[in-house]
């Protein structure tokens, strides 16, 4: 397992050096200003992010917030931050009065990426859990099984295999009103994703109990065009 690199702090618009001790190296400075990963982050406006400034510097711009480079955090922090006191702007409540959010400081105080990422597992999980109260959206999906009793009609090609192993079960075809479609295999991929991740163990029994309410739902991969490659 490799080590965490120390972390990197910025506030907004301010330059630091690269290539030095416990700060970014230059492979790193040339990702953290890419267009790229400026699009992952939601940045539209390339004015508001990380540029190079010559060969041994960079400047952050007005984005706010938290990336994980590998085993490098980086971490811009707004203007309001107060140096002369010493305290530190709680990013994490900042983000759940943007997204209308509430009680983020039950999870965290102050902003790290171990906490935000426990925010997001935490609020991705309750999100998806209110989901499943409501109701997963479901379809009639044709099911095709060996049972002990008649449903639907006899897939006959399957009893004459049944009957020739002297298999004590009817082979049924039948249409079933399941869950089991793209949308809910997303959720779950999602929930499957989190459990991967460094949360507390409060949150991943919670993951954990949800995923057992989605047990009728396959274990598919989120399609490729929701997914991104990242080290």
């Amino acid at each position: 397992m490799k080590e965490q690199k120390a972390p990197v702090i910025f506030a907004e618009n301010e330059s630091q050096g690269i290539g030095g001790k416990d700060q970014l190296s230059i492979a790193e400075a040339d990702l953290l200003v890419s267009d790229r990963l400026r699009e992952l982050t939601g940045c539209d406006n390339r004015y508001e992010w990380f540029t190079l400034s010559g060969s041994k510097s960079i400047r952050a711009g007005c984005w706010v917030g938290v990336i994980q480079l590998g085993q490098r955090t980086v971490e811009v922090l707004p203007k309001i931050e107060n140096g002369a006191t010493g305290s530190r702007v709680d990013l994490n409540e900042m983000l759940g009065v943007a997204l209308g959010v509430k009680g983020l400081s039950r999870l965290s105080s102050n902003s790290s990426a171990g906490k935000f990422i426990e925010f997001f597992a935490h609020d991705y999980a309750r999100r998806v859990s209110l989901l499943i109260q409501r109701g997963l959206p479901r379809r009639y999906v044709e099911r095709r099984d060996l049972l002990q009793t008649i449903k639907g009609r006899i897939d006959l090609p399957r009893q004459i295999q049944a009957d020739a192993s002297a298999l004590p079960y009817v082979a049924c075809a039948y249409d079933a009103f399941i869950s089991d479609n793209p949308l809910s295999q997303f959720l779950k991929a999602g929930l499957v994703a989190a459990t991967k991740l460094p949360v507390s163990p409060r949150t991943r029994r919670m993951l954990t109990s949800i995923l057992a309410e989605l047990d009728e739902v396959s274990d598919h991969s989120p399609p490729q065009k929701f997914r991104y490659a990242h080290d």
